[in-house]
């Protein structure tokens, strides 16, 4: 029952410093525009594919983090829902009643489903960022699924000719 996910790795480096330009006051806004800072490096694109099973990927540490998220998201609705229907709907919420039981029962499998909802996308996200830290080494990188990579360039490309319009309009003289 294993599973391929494929995915493509950019590194999000400083803009090197011959690309940089002076910073420059905007009048309008009043504040000072520096050119440069981080920007993705284009060209540090690689492909990825990485296949994961259900060992792997209960074996990973991200489970704790997302069980605490789950047992949050869980204890207060269920402690409402118990104090309603104890306080004003008068249930007999005892373990030997078949309402304490259900109550119990659908407590834990609303955890149960919540916690894998949580715990199972965390995992497979680690689990990737380590296989492109093991494969490339460590740096800044951003993982972007296959199928959402033209998103992703098309959402680059755009920022890019947002800044280049600002930059060419906070140079222009007044």
């Amino acid at each position: 029952m294993k599973r391929t996910y494929r995915f493509r790795s950019i590194i999000l480096a400083p803009v090197a410093s011959g690309e940089q330009e002076k910073a420059v006051y905007d009048i309008v806004t009043g504040r000072t525009v520096k050119a440069g800072g981080f920007d993705y490096d284009m060209e540090s694109v690689h492909s990825h594919a990485i296949e994961l099973g259900p060992a792997r990927i209960f074996g990973c540490r991200t489970w704790i983090p997302a069980l605490l998220i789950a047992l949050m998201a869980v204890i207060l609705p269920f402690i409402l829902i118990y104090g309603t229907l104890v306080l004003f709907m008068k249930v007999d919420m005892g373990l030997a009643g078949t309402a304490g039981r259900s109550f119990a029962i659908s407590m834990v499998l609303f955890f149960i489903v919540i916690w894998l909802a949580l715990g199972v996308p965390a995992a497979v996200k680690k689990l990737k960022l380590d296989f492109v830290i093991g494969e490339r080494g460590k740096g800044n990188w951003r993982i972007v699924d296959e199928d959402k990579w033209e998103r992703f360039e098309l959402m680059l490309r755009l920022a890019r000719e947002r800044r280049e319009k600002e930059k060419n309009t906070l140079l222009k003289p007044h």
